[in-house]
C-alpha cells in the first residue's frame, strides 16, 4: 500500500465525509436540537430509499474495474443505467412516504432524495477510478463535487429561509458533483473495446452487492429513525449532532479502506500474500479504533460544546460512548473489507442483518425506559455482534489461506 495512495484516498473520502459532516454541524447550531432533528430524519429515510437506488452498484464497479481495468468504462455505463431504472418506482415511494403523513413531507424528502440519487451515480463513477488505481481523478472529483455540496447547502442555510430550501440547494450541489465525476472518469479511461452488460443483468449480478450494501447502509441509519421515532426529534436531533463527530473520527478509516480493498483483490490469486495483507488490515483498523475511544474519552465532550453550545449538553454526555461506538466500528470494519475483497457479500449480508435485527428488536423493547443513552449502548451491543460475525467469516477465509 503506497503512501500517496492513502493520501489521495484520504481526500476523496475525506472530501465527502467531511463536507456532509461539517454542513450538518453547522445546521445543527444554526437550527438546534428539534428544528435539526426533523431534517436530519428526513436525510435518514431519504438515505435509506437511495440506498435501495445504488443496488450497491459502486462496490460491485470497483471490484470489477480492480480485476479488469480495460473495461472500466463500460462497467460504469452499465451500473448507471441499471441504476436509472431503479429511480422510478424508488420516487413512487417518496411521495407515497409524504403524501399520507407517515414520514418526511415530500417537499423536504423528494429533493434530499435526488440528492441522494445524483450521490450513487457520482459514486459509480469514483469507484471505477478507485478500481484502476487512478486514486487522483478519484480526489480531484471527491474535491470539487463535495466542495461545491458544502458551499450550496451553507449558502441556502445562511441566506434562505426553510429546510427546503437547504434541501434543493444540496440536490444542485449533488448534481454538480455527478457531471464532475464523470468528465474525470471519461478523461482516464480509454474506449471501451466491448460493451458492458445490460442493465438488467447488472441489477442481477449485482443483487448480492445490492443486499449487502442496502443492509450496511441501513444498519447507518435506522438509528436515527429509530431514536426520532422512540424519543422524539429532539432526541434525534442530539444524537445525530453526535453522530457528526462519530463521522469525522470514520474518515480515516474510510480512505485506508479504499486503499485496501483494491490491493486485498489484486492478492486473491496468492493466498498467502492475501492472508499476511489481511492481517495488516486488522493491525491498522485496531489501532485507529484504539486511538478514537482515548480520545473520544478525553476531549470529546468539551469539543461538542465548544462546536454547539449549551443546548447541546445531552450530546456532550453521550461523547465516551460514542467512541466506544466508533471504536468497534473500526474493528467490524477491518474485518468487512476482507470479506468484501474476497467476495463474501452473502456472509456480509446475513451478518449485518443479524446486527440490525438485534438493535431494532432491543431499541424497540428497552429504548423508550433507557433513553438516549442508553439507545447508544444498545447501537454499540449490535455493533459487537456485527464484529464478531464479521469475523468468523474472515478468520474461516484465512485458515484456507
Amino acid at each position: 500500500m503506497r503512501l500517496s495512495g492513502v493520501l489521495l484516498s484520504f481526500v476523496s473520502h475525506g472530501a465527502r465525509f467531511l463536507a456532509n459532516a461539517v454542513l450538518l454541524m453547522v445546521l445543527a447550531r444554526l437550527w438546534g436540537p428539534e428544528q435539526f432533528g426533523g431534517f436530519a430524519y428526513a436525510t435518514a429515510v431519504a438515505a435509506l430509499l437511495g440506498l435501495v437506488g445504488s443496488w450497491g452498484l459502486s462496490q460491485k464497479t470497483m471490484r470489477d474495474a480492480a480485476v479488469d481495468p480495460a473495461r472500466a468504462g463500460a462497467q460504469v455505463r452499465s451500473g448507471v443505467v441499471a441504476q436509472c431504472l431503479l429511480v422510478p418506482p424508488l420516487l413512487v415511494a417518496v411521495l407515497a412516504i409524504g403524501s399520507f403523513g407517515i414520514g418526511p413531507p415530500p417537499d423536504l424528502l423528494l429533493p434530499l432524495f435526488g440528492a441522494f440519487v445524483a450521490l450513487n451515480l457520482a459514486e459509480t463513477a469514483a469507484a471505477a477510478c478507485r478500481g484502476i488505481g487512478r486514486f487522483d481523478a478519484e480526489a480531484r472529483a471527491s474535491a470539487f463535487g463535495n466542495g461545491v455540496f458544502f458551499v450550496a447547502g451553507v449558502a441556502a442555510a445562511l441566506i434562505l429561509p426553510g429546510q427546503e430550501a437547504v434541501a434543493l440547494a444540496l440536490f444542485a450541489g449533488r448534481l454538480a458533483h455527478a457531471a464532475g465525476a464523470f468528465l474525470m472518469l471519461r478523461a482516464v479511461t480509454t474506449a471501451p473495446g466491448s460493451a458492458g452488460a445490460g442493465a438488467l443483468e447488472t441489477l442481477r449480478a449485482g443483487a448480492v452487492f445490492a443486499g449487502e450494501s442496502v443492509a450496511t447502509g441501513a444498519f447507518l441509519q435506522v438509528d436515527t429513525v429509530v431514536v426520532k421515532l422512540v424519543l422524539g426529534e429532539a432526541a434525534a436531533g442530539a444524537y445525530q449532532a453526535g453522530v457528526r463527530f462519530v463521522v469525522v473520527a470514520l474518515v480515516a478509516a474510510q480512505a485506508v479502506a479504499g486503499v485496501f480493498v483494491p490491493s486485498l483483490v489484486a492478492r486473491l490469486g496468492d493466498r498467502p500474500a492475501f492472508a499476511l495483507q489481511a492481517r495488516r488490515v486488522f493491525a491498522v483498523f485496531a489501532g485507529l479504533g484504539c486511538a478514537f475511544l482515548v480520545a473520544f474519552a478525553a476531549w470529546g465532550d468539551g469539543i461538542v460544546l465548544a462546536v454547539y453550545g449549551g443546548d447541546y449538553a445531552q450530546t456532550a454526555a453521550l461523547a465516551p460512548l460514542l467512541g466506544v461506538l466508533v471504536c468497534v466500528r473500526c474493528l467490524a470494519a477491518g474485518a468487512g473489507i476482507v470479506l468484501l475483497a474476497a467476495g463474501a457479500q452473502t456472509w456480509r449480508l446475513l451478518a449485518t442483518l443479524a446486527a440490525m435485527g438485534t438493535y431494532v428488536a432491543a431499541a424497540a423493547i428497552v429504548g423508550p425506559r433507557l433513553g438516549l443513552e442508553g439507545l447508544v449502548a444498545v447501537n454499540v451491543g449490535a455493533l459487537a455482534v456485527l464484529l464478531g460475525l464479521y469475523l468468523s467469516g474472515a478468520i474461516r477465509r484465512l485458515r484456507v489461506a
